[in-house]
């Protein structure tokens, strides 16, 4: 018979006693747990003195036992007994004398995707609860958060999907983290390690599993932090040649002097409309590719608009570029048959852009496919499109994506505050603090109001004039 090895959690050091005799607390490793030695103890020594492992028949501490923080110290007189038992155990499990212990339970049925199974289903159920970042009281965790864990457990679950969860083991997470980290995914390896974390403590707590889930040392702290987030900004240049691309593609070919035979993507209004808008409002993608009739048409010269992700409101004009965009994005709707109120229509298949999963997630998968061969085509024109050539810090340049109008906007009004007053960046600058430190004040005591839109608009409109923005 193999011999079963002796496996963490185990002893650690707990404050001493008031008379100076020191304790220690030792929790049984899942191995002992399955022959039902299930409690933890409190082990003390003589005053002063470590555990004397010497006299219970030890050179050293048994092989395998860990580092933990859990279970209750207990008094002298109640761990002495309890010491003597686990020597023993520890002593017979070195040796290789199973005999006469209790078999471990079968767990064929308790594989790692039963285990993850049952933690989203009870999810779903809303029996897995969070905090509320308001009230602090418990609440059943979102169906977005349910998503993002159900998406992190993926690759877990094709390392040891089939095998016992207790199968899985530390180095298998870390190299699943460094192939992610490597391929370019360190916010999915965050959102794995954050997802496996949250399962397996929840599953720990559970009557019917805490006996089946690994140590937390072997998944948790794997320090796995959320990346920088990506920021990327559209020069006139990279935005005016997009927004090309995508209006009249047949155009900027002869321009570049392409082959009649050359692959060209076909023109897409829509997506090029979309595009013009995104940069004029500052809005998510998601936002912008939902803009409808009613929210241009209930306030003359205005968008309004409440967001998609936070249900925040916004009230801005309606800036010349953005009734461009306006007016080709109906002309193309227009020219289909599709009756709808949303602006902007994928003339393929005369359908909107926006779609819904059946989580009710919106995305575009189609607008993305439109706009990467737009993209390929304006790169060939200006390279930074696509990702070539390093920025003035050497780094590579990122490829530009649809989400990066929010940015190019967001930086362009910030560049028309110049001298005014409010200028957040400009002030952040000066003070050595972060922008994010300036606006929590101003979320508190700033009262918003179409008013503060309008001077925005008037200066983005007048800046624009002097730079040359066109698109």
């Amino acid at each position: 018979m193999a011999r079963p090895k002796i496996s963490g959690p185990g002893l650690t050091a707990g404050r001493p006693t008031p008379d100076g005799t020191r304790r220690w607390r030792w929790t049984p490793a899942p191995i002992w747990r399955d022959r039902g030695f299930t409690k933890s103890f409190g082990l003390f020594g003589l005053p002063g003195t470590p555990l004397d492992w010497r006299a219970r028949g030890f050179d050293i501490p048994p092989p395998g036992l860990d580092l933990t923080e859990d279970g209750p110290p207990l008094s002298t007189d109640a761990a002495a007994d309890a010491c003597t038992a686990i020597v023993a155990q520890a002593r017979a499990i070195h040796d290789g004398q199973t005999e006469g212990m209790a078999p471990a339970p079968r767990t064929a049925t308790r594989s790692l995707n039963t285990a993850l199974d049952f933690f989203l289903a009870e999810a779903e159920a809303g029996r897995v609860m969070t905090s509320s970042m308001k009230s602090g009281r418990p609440r059943p965790i979102s169906a977005n958060t349910i998503a993002d864990y159900k998406k992190g457990l993926v690759p877990v679950r094709d390392i040891a999907g089939p095998e016992h969860p207790m199968a899985l083991k530390r180095e298998h997470l870390v190299a699943l983290k460094d192939m992610q980290i490597e391929d370019g995914k360190h916010s999915m390896a965050a959102t794995t390690a954050r997802s496996i974390s949250r399962a397996f403590n929840w599953l720990r707590d559970h009557p019917d599993w805490k006996d089946h889930i690994p140590a937390r040392d072997v998944y948790e702290r794997l320090r796995v932090g959320t990346p920088d987030g990506r920021r990327r900004m559209a020069d006139e240049a990279e935005a005016q040649t997009m927004f090309q691309a995508l209006k009249d593609p047949r155009a900027l070919a002869l321009e570049l002097g392409l082959d009649k035979s050359a692959d060209i993507p076909p023109a897409r209004p829509g997506a090029a409309a979309a595009w013009l808008a995104a940069l004029w409002t500052a809005q998510r993608g998601e936002d912008v590719l939902s803009f409808n009739d009613h929210a241009i048409d209930a306030l003359p010269g205005r968008l309004a608009w409440r967001q998609l992700k936070t249900g925040r409101r916004i009230n801005i004009p309606v800036l010349d570029p953005l009734a461009e965009a306006i007016r080709l994005a109906r002309a193309t709707r227009a020219a289909t048959p599709i009756q709808t109120d949303i602006l902007f229509i994928d003339t393929d298949i005369d359908q909107t852009y926006i779609q819904a999963t059946r989580t009710g997630k919106l995305y575009y998968r189609r607008f993305n496919a439109h706009w990467r061969a737009a993209r390929a085509l304006a790169g060939l024109k200006v390279p930074s499109l696509i990702g070539r050539g390093l920025d003035p810090y050497g780094d590579p340049v990122l490829p530009l994506n649809f989400s990066d109008a929010r940015d190019t906007a967001v930086t362009r009004l910030f560049e028309a505050q110049t001298g005014k007053e409010g200028a957040l960046a400009e002030i952040a600058s000066w003070h050595g603090s972060s922008v994010k430190t300036l606006l929590d004040l101003l979320e508190n005591y700033l009262v918003l109001n179409p008013r503060f839109a309008d001077r925005a608009g008037d200066a983005y409109r007048n800046h624009a004039k002097a730079v040359g923005y066109k698109v």
